[in-house]
């Protein structure tokens, strides 16, 4: 058997695996992944090309070629494994740092500033590719939880002010509410009127927030101005002494029958847990030997109300803007609480948990899937700016260095950086692959 014939018959074997595990979905997932990639790569291609450097290879894929042309002097390709595609420029090989080429069309031979152009192309067109998502997902609509409480918690504000569970949030300080997570933007210190509805009532009704304890999307206690409501079906399942318990560690789902929420999933063996269901009633249980636990609601559950936003027209592309730098600061604060120790290494995924999140957005809707893509194509746009050697980031620090004391990195330093570089990214793609496959398989929850 061949080499090709043999990468092929690997490729449909890792393939056959994934659809019989996620499911046909599957397949959705790598085209999404593979848009990402060729997105970027004709960010480069399209800088090189408008600067005059010759494009040699523009392939879609990797691995073995399965076809292709050349037109002109580039050669087209549609390679073996469909995730992603790579360009490759006259004089730039990554794959040999010292490669120095000064023929014609060379990107040897670009100044500082041109390189610099072509190597920012592709993480822009991958924060470009997002903003379009953006403003697709402006019209297809998002569907958000609606503005309705599910319970009152006692003693709070919301309850000092007279809110009570069923009322729909229409404005606070004079500030009209679409969803529910629109509700913590307008929350301060200070007194304000909040316009509910209740039945078929308009009420305007004063409330005061109290300072309270509440949790960032990174697990950690903060401070801040809470009302004391919280939307219907929202469940807070926590250790003994307060620790949120990781919602990935346990599935919820609701009995056909009587409607109850079960709660079931995997925590630190023989600890005591402590959980807050959705009519605020709580109970306390503890994990097995095994750290297994299941607990479920006296009351049933409650359903959840819907609403779809649109953004058509101009409100589209604003929509857009504000969602990609959004999605931008997201990333750039967790690659922050990741470094300072905030969030914890384990959680750091790669492509088998990108494929398992984008694969479980394709099953849900449209909307979904754009949201997941737009934040993926976000991260990888931002991730390769980062200042490491052999990503764009690194290649813009180098040409910054010459551009600044007007010679270029010494040729042993820029080699052996480069090297030191795809030696690290390696040791991290195994990394996040092997942290991927212990997350998924449970083995974090049970120690």
């Amino acid at each position: 058997m061949s080499k090709k014939t043999l990468n092929l018959v690997l490729v449909i074997a890792v393939a056959a695996l994934a659809i019989w595990h996620w499911g046909p979905y599957f397949l959705i997932t790598v085209l999404a992944i593979s848009f990402l990639i060729f997105f970027h790569e004709l960010g480069h291609f399209l800088a090189a090309r408008q600067l005059g450097v010759v494009v040699e290879t523009f392939s879609v894929g990797f691995g073995d070629r399965v076809y292709s042309k050349k037109v002109g002097d580039t050669e087209y390709c549609i390679s073996a494994i469909p995730l992603g595609g790579y360009v490759k420029l006259r004089g730039q090989d990554d794959s040999d740092p010292t490669l120095k080429n000064y023929d014609e069309g060379s990107y040897t031979l670009l100044s500082p500033l041109g390189r610099i152009y072509v190597l920012f192309a592709g993480p822009f067109f991958n924060i470009l590719l997002a903003f379009l998502l953006y403003v697709a997902l402006g019209y297809i609509g998002v569907e958000k939880v609606s503005p309705v409480v599910g319970y009152v918690l006692k003693d709070s504000a919301a309850m000092e002010a007279g809110i009570k569970k069923g009322d729909k949030i229409l404005e606070i300080g004079g500030q009209k509410i679409q969803d529910w997570d629109e509700i913590k933007k307008f929350v301060g210190l200070q007194s304000t009127d909040v316009v509910i509805k209740r039945d078929s009532q308009i009420l305007t009704l004063n409330l005061t927030p109290k300072i309270g304890e509440t949790y960032t999307i990174f697990n950690e206690k903060v401070q801040k101005p809470l009302i004391g409501i919280a939307q219907r079906g929202s469940t807070t399942l926590t250790y003994e002494n307060g620790t949120k318990i990781d919602a990935k560690s346990y599935k919820a789902t609701i009995d056909k029958n009587s409607k109850q929420l079960v709660l079931e999933g995997t925590a630190t063996p023989n600890s005591k847990l402590a959980v807050k269901f959705f009519d605020d009633s709580t109970k306390s249980f503890y994990s097995d030997e095994n750290g297994k636990f299941k607990v479920i609601s006296d009351a049933p559950m409650q359903d959840v109300e819907y609403v779809t936003i649109y953004n058509k027209g101009f409100s589209s592309i604003t929509f857009a803007l504000d969602e990609t730098i959004k999605a931008s600061k997201l990333i750039v604060i967790g690659l922050e609480k990741l470094i300072t120790g905030v969030v914890p290494i384990k959680e750091m995924g790669g492509i088998v948990a990108m494929t398992d999140i984008t694969t479980k957005a394709a099953s849900i809707s449209v909307s979904v899937l754009f949201i997941i893509v737009a934040l993926i194509s976000v991260n990888l746009g931002i991730l390769n700016l980062l200042p490491i050697p052999v990503l764009d980031g690194g290649h813009i620090v180098f040409n910054i260095y010459e551009l600044l004391f007007k010679k270029p990195v010494s040729q042993r330093v820029f080699a052996g950086l480069s090297y030191a570089g795809m030696a690290f990214l390696f040791a991290l793609m195994a990394f996040t692959i092997i942290n991927d496959f212990l997350r998924l398989s449970g083995v974090y929850n049970n120690g």
